[in-house]
């Protein structure tokens, strides 16, 4: 008589321990060999997890002996040197550093550069925002000019990055495999990897894509001050020391694209610029991309000081990169455009008469402030869209349909704006005394000079009593 069914292995395993040890006695033949083999198999899968947890114990261990070993092998080379005291006379020769990797075509006629040589960049923004698209075109600028451009890439793969470098920017092959040079790994750098990088030549622009992703290959937290800092010493400022100009790109979460995923000491660690990159439209193929990009660190402050205020508490204003495809979604418009530095901020007239300069009225300035912000032809519904999308659906605060026409009339009057009629609409965009006024009335604003720009439902005291004619219907 057979005590167990004939799918004995399944039927065994799933005894206690205490059950198949009174049972094993009665089994024979078949059923007794059939709950060997599957007590032996249970075994040996308790056995492989013990060998794993013990293997994974044993790499963190060598982990940390190598990271002490790093550190007293740096000691024994003479970084403990490095607390001598510095010859203060030679840092007298040392001039101010310029940006000088990649070009904004700024507002006031001038090229000037986007990150600096030699020192650890960042661009910090939501996911899809268009960052590596705008690092990309820095990168492309680079290629022109015959310079070496490095990409290590732990998010994308190498075919979407050449097909940007191609058919978004333009670059053609030979181009590309001269001066462009993609890493795509998947394990820690280390200094077989710098070796590999130092026989690359002069490379004057290394693109990091992106923090998070090599971060984790390394097995460190990006939310640990200590694994950040580990990561960024022993890697993008090793890179950085090389004489290159490192970017790294970083997301942040999507409801704030000012604030970095992780620890503090990200930002900290950048010795160069960090931008916030800021989306305005979304890149889409055959449509306008907007990105907007604001300081959100500059250690040397070359770049800050060619940038615009934009109000107490709020970063500046450096430029925007664009890609336009309406036009021809193979052959797409791009650029890269800074501000014009020379516009009027608080306390300074500049190039410019703040006294000549016309302000809005505080309901006409919310309409001025959003074609600032996009710097595009809007029509009045786009406008009202804009606004009344980043209100709540019962916000006193939101606009009627014909609102934003009646404002953006006066802003015309006032020449801070302009209108012209396209396929049976309206638009309008803002002008360039528009944007001096936009950014005058930003930093009167933050000192308590002026209203609030949200007010936009009553007559502010500098309002006109009645709508003035010659409206368009």
């Amino acid at each position: 008589m057979t005590i167990l069914q004939p799918d004995i292995a399944s039927v065994w395993l799933e005894l206690p321990e205490e059950a198949r040890v009174a049972l094993f006695p009665l089994l024979k033949g078949e059923d007794r060999h059939l709950a060997l083999a599957s007590s032996k198999e249970e075994f040996d899968a308790a056995q492989q997890a013990a060998q794993l947890a013990e293997k994974a114990a044993e790499t963190l261990f060598w982990r940390q002996v190598k990271r002490e070993a790093d550190r007293l092998e740096a000691e024994q080379a003479g970084a403990a040197d490095s607390w001598k005291p510095i010859d203060i006379a030679d840092l007298f020769d040392t001039e101010q550093q310029d940006p000088d990797i990649g070009v904004f075509a700024d507002g006031d006629g001038q090229e000037r550069g986007v990150f600096y040589s030699g020192k650890v960049n960042e661009v910090h923004g939501p996911s899809e925002s268009g960052k590596t698209m705008f690092v990309l075109a820095v990168a492309a600028q680079e290629v022109r000019a015959g310079h070496h451009v490095m990409m290590i890439d732990f998010e994308d793969d190498g075919r979407a990055i050449v097909n940007r470098l191609r058919y978004i920017f333009g670059l053609d092959r030979g181009e590309i495999e001269k001066y462009f040079h993609y890493l795509r790994p998947d394990s820690a750098f280390n200094e077989k990897a710098l070796g590999y990088i130092q026989e690359l030549g002069a490379i004057t622009l290394g693109i990091i894509d992106a923090v998070t992703e090599g971060m984790s290959i390394a097995q460190l937290d990006g939310r640990n001050e200590n694994d950040v800092a580990t990561w960024y010493n022993n890697f993008p400022k090793k890179l950085a020391t090389l004489g290159m100009g490192v970017v790294l790109v970083d997301h942040t979460p999507q409801e704030n694209a000012a604030r970095q995923i992780g620890s503090q000491h990200k930002k900290s660690a950048v010795d160069g610029v960090s931008y916030t990159a800021e989306p305005v439209y979304p890149f889409v193929r055959g449509n306008l991309g907007h990105l907007r990009l604001r300081v959100a660190k500059d250690k040397i402050g070359s770049i800050r000081s060619a940038s615009l205020p934009q109000g107490e508490g709020k970063q500046y204003w450096r430029g925007d990169f664009k890609i336009d495809g309406r036009l021809a979604a193979d052959t797409p418009q791009c650029d890269l455009t800074g501000v014009d530095p020379q516009q009027p901020t608080s306390g300074t007239t500049r190039a410019h008469d703040v006294n000549n300069v016309t302000l809005p009225a505080p309901s006409e300035a919310v309409i001025l402030e959003i074609l600032a912000e996009t710097g595009e032809w809007m029509t009045a519904s786009a406008i009202e869209k804009w606004h009344n999308e980043q209100l709540p659906p019962k916000d006193p605060r939101r606009i009627s349909r014909t609102e934003p026409r009646k404002r953006a009339v006066r802003l015309i009057v006032k020449g801070l704006a302009e209108r012209r009629e396209s396929g049976g609409s309206v638009h309008y965009k803002i002008t360039q005394d528009g944007l001096h006024s936009a950014n005058l009335w930003a930093n009167q604003s933050s000192e308590g000079v002026q209203e609030s720009l949200s007010i936009l439902g009553s007559r502010g005291v500098h309002e006109p009593k009645s709508e003035p004619k010659g409206e368009p219907k």
